[in-house]
């Protein structure tokens, strides 16, 4: 086969619409992370009680692991670009929602259709992403997505910390919630409105029958690197003309796919127990705990991780495409496990005092920001066969959300109950275990092509079948 188009290098076409399709990515970490500066001013404003605060806080993940598990058939039938036209128009709404609700219910109600937003993006934009990138260039491309998450966390602290500013704290609990919640809404707006330069996917098309069109497409994202084997490739990816809209959750989980499903489903599982959203979300507490730090101090270490976030998913980026997604992630997850040992021990023992803790958690934050955290998204972009691929994204999305969800609830009462030693005990053995797991089950993908990722996971399994 002529290998000319999987290893060309990036051209300008497919970089500018990967970067469009990312700023999904954008808006999830901004509506995940928004919350974060407006939830101390929404307590007071609606005197919410504990319980209140935290179900305000987390519905936005009912939302997520809803619009997951339905986005794939929806991407299949209707196609990549207008599923990411609605999440826009989603995320615009809640928006506005939010910042102007006329009841709890309604800004809770607003909080879910965000989340819908979020959970919708993180299935279509990688496989937009994965479908329209050249092999060897596939996965930098697909971690902008993560990169866009991390960079719109960031930006949702930065916006909150401005707003916040500019009046007391009795205009914040009466108006400030209110803008940072509607400031979301702006690259909400761009985000729209830029996806009108995006082509359909040329999966997709092939999908419907459309080889013309998927020709057309595939010629102006690959330029002078256009090679007709590619869409030779992509027809027999789709198993000689196979519906794909007609794959249910039985064809996902059926013996021809049941290895590959449980692997991308365990890598989604092991991305969030161990730890990640915990630390991300509890960081302040976190640090506080070690008994040297006020609340300023934590907060301003809590910037500190993300910028370690943000700078180390770069790195991730610059070598997904070089050093590849199996290497990354087992450097990562053993370094994970290392650091959040040192974590755990520095509570047991007592004594060791607080910036060892907080020099650990940087490192924890910088060996997952180049592996499970991008890595991830990548895999489940590109290891499911096109006949399961959308649903398989849907499913294996939701199964993240309900995890970070499960997490989220359940970190602050080990913390109490057990205590911080055996709790990042706890998330060092999972990731230690997320290292063994890739150690013995994932291959490497880096360069391959949709066909020949294909015919590993289905030899995979049908050797798993017959060895049962």
């Amino acid at each position: 086969m002529n290998n000319k188009t999987s290893n060309s290098g990036l051209t300008g076409s497919v970089l500018v619409f990967s970067l469009i399709a990312a700023i999904g990515g954008l808006l999830g970490g901004f509506h995940t992370a928004g919350i974060s500066g407006a939830i101390g001013f929404l307590q007071a404003h609606f005197e919410l009680n504990a319980s209140m605060t935290g179900w305000v806080t987390s519905s936005m993940l009912i939302g997520c692991a809803v619009g997951a598990m339905g986005t794939g058939g929806f991407a299949s039938k209707y196609g990549r670009k207008k599923l990411l036209f609605l999440t826009a128009v989603i995320f615009a709404v809640s928006s506005i929602g939010a910042a102007y609700p006329i009841s709890l219910n309604m800004l809770v109600a607003a909080r879910i259709l965000g989340g819908l937003g979020v959970g919708m993006a993180c299935v279509v934009c990688p496989m937009y992403i994965s479908e329209i990138s050249p092999a060897a260039k596939r996965g930098t491309m697909v971690t902008l997505f993560q990169l866009g998450m991390v960079i719109g966390i960031l930006l949702a602290y930065s916006v909150n910390s401005y707003i916040a500013g500019l009046g007391d704290e009795a205009w914040n609990i009466a108006e400030g919630w209110r803008w940072m919640f509607a400031s979301e809404a702006i690259p909400s707006v761009v985000f729209f409105m830029t996806l009108f330069l995006l082509p359909n996917s040329p999966t997709w098309l092939m999908e419907k029958g459309e080889t013309e069109k998927a020709v057309n497409v595939l010629k102006k994202l690959r330029e002078a690197y256009y090679n007709e084997d590619e869409v030779k490739e992509i027809a027999e990816s789709l198993n000689a003309g196979t519906d794909v809209q007609k794959a249910s959750i039985g064809d996902f989980f059926g013996k021809k796919y049941r290895f590959v499903a449980l692997c991308g489903l365990a890598l989604a599982i092991f991305s969030q127990v161990t730890g990640i959203n915990a630390v991300l979300y509890y960081a302040p507490e976190i640090f506080k705990r070690t008994g040297e730090a006020g609340t300023d101090a934590a907060l301003m270490q809590t910037v500190v991780v993300g910028v370690i976030n943000f700078a180390f998913t770069i790195v991730s980026i610059w070598l997904i495409d070089k050093a590849g997604r199996r290497a990354l992630l087992l450097v990562g997850s053993a370094g994970m496990t290392l650091s959040l040992g040192v974590v755990a021990y520095c509570f047991y023992a007592g004594q060791l005092g607080g910036m060892l803790i907080f020099i650990s958690i940087l490192s924890y934050i910088a060996f997952f920001a180049i592996s499970l955290g991008p890595v991830t998204f990548v895999l489940i972009s590109e290891i499911f066969p096109q006949r399961i691929r959308s649903i398989g994204m849907s499913v294996a999305t939701l199964v993240l959300w309900v995890s970070v969800f499960i997490i989220s609830q359940l970190f602050p009462i080990l913390l109490n109950g057990v205590g911080e030693a055996i709790t990042f005990g706890v998330f060092m053995v999972a990731s230690f275990l997320a290292f063994v797991f890739v150690l013995k089950f994932i291959p490497e993908t880096k360069g391959k092509s949709f066909k020949e990722i294909e015919q590993y996971w289905v030899k995979e399994g049908e050797q798993l079948v017959e060895a049962n």
